[in-house]
């Protein structure tokens, strides 16, 4: 089975559509003849929008280059051409538009709220109003970069094998793929947490590496954190969980410095093996001690508040 590619930056060049040629249609009437061509219609526009069934940019892949269409030519008897219908592309939420120079162009967090990114050439003028056809205006063309940023309200960051996974299933109704293997996450893993009428989004990154392995898989990730509001440290008591901590703060530090502007948890898993708390103002918790999530629980969303 192959490994699912999670995709959140991709760059596109977007066409708007050309307008409609004018028509040239003349008329005989009473011994002359009479211009009668309408005008062409308009090129159809570019749009981005915000979808919230799609997860990342993966469909942009393939095909990196979009067109709109044409509108249509102008008509006899002075009528116009119909207006070429907009092109409107989906991404996900939290999409950042640019342009090549960096330039944010729109910052897509409400779902079906498109913005426009290439305007639709104008149509051609026909014939009616004077003894020419005026000739219509081409489409523009547009490369853009799509950045994703993912929406959620807290973020969980960890090495690998410290439960991440678990923790998650274990607050969410979500069932990820757990193993004692290392780097079994290799996709940002999203869940909904519900709580009575409260919920929050909880996103898991991959796992940091140890400086052994060197397979940092999670901080090509770390621009996710971007939204968070609160940021969970998730250390395991099976090792030194002070050690996790600094060496964790150690690569956000390097990699991502403003985390530290975010509201942050500590939390120490798998305590059921080894019971030792060291950590002040750490919560502790296990998988077998589901009133402890609970206690966990009320920390996150006092955190959110």
């Amino acid at each position: 089975m192959r490994d699912v590619k999670f995709v959140d930056r991709v760059s596109l060049i977007l066409k708007s559509g050309r307008g409609g040629d004018g028509s040239s249609k003349r008329k005989f009437f009473r011994g002359k003849y009479i211009n009668i061509g309408g005008d062409g219609g308009r090129g159809g526009d570019v749009y981005i929008q915000a979808n919230p069934n799609i997860f990342d940019l993966s469909k942009y892949l393939s095909k990196k280059e979009y067109s709109a269409f044409s509108g249509e030519p102008g008509l006899s008897a002075r009528k116009k051409g119909a207006d070429a219908k907009p092109l409107i592309l989906d991404v996900p939420v939290g999409t950042i538009v640019k342009d090549v120079s960096g330039k944010v162009i729109g910052d897509l967090i409400l779902p079906y709220k498109p913005i426009l990114i290439v305007s639709g050439g104008e149509g051609g003028k026909g014939n009616y109003k004077r003894d020419k056809t005026i000739s219509p205006k081409p489409g523009f063309v547009r490369e853009v970069v799509l950045d994703l940023r993912i929406c959620a309200d807290v973020v969980v960051v960890g090495f690998v094998n410290s439960g991440k996974s678990t923790l998650i299933s274990n607050i969410s109704n979500l069932t990820p793929k757990i193993s004692e293997f290392p780097f079994t996450t290799k996709i940002p893993v999203q869940a909904v947490v519900n709580r009575g009428y409260k919920h929050f989004v909880i996103l898991e990154i991959p796992a940091f590496s140890n400086e052994k392995s060197g397979k940092d898989l999670g901080v090509k990730f770390l621009k996710h954190i971007n939204r968070a509001k609160v940021l969970l440290f998730l250390l395991s008591a099976e090792g030194d969980p002070q050690q996790q901590l600094s060496a964790l703060r150690k690569v956000l530090d390097r990699n991502y410095p403003l985390y530290r502007n975010k509201s942050s948890l500590i939390v120490v898993n798998k305590t059921d093996k080894i019971k030792e708390e060291n950590i002040k103002g750490a919560v502790y918790i296990s998988a077998k001690e589901p009133e402890v999530i609970d206690v966990l629980l009320d920390k996150i969303f006092k955190a959110l508040e």
